[in-house]
């Protein structure tokens, strides 16, 4: 996959999001709606590696990791 399919891709995603969120709530997510729903994804990343690498606990371990 090239960087032009990867871009068309994700600009289909965001589509999708925006057409669950108006059928869910009424309305898309702003700018810093995305920026911090992506910041709490990669926080959640960090603390599954650290429960793999025995740093602290996380309920689900390695099955949550993986999916």
């Amino acid at each position: 996959m090239d960087l032009d399919e990867l871009k068309r891709q994700a600009i289909r995603i965001h589509d999708l999001y925006d057409e669950l969120n108006r059928r869910d709530r009424g309305r898309v997510w702003t700018r810093e709606e995305f920026l911090l729903g992506f910041m709490g994804d990669v926080g959640d990343l960090a603390k599954l590696i650290m429960a793999e690498e025995g740093a602290r606990e996380v309920p689900g371990g390695r099955a949550a990791l993986e999916h």
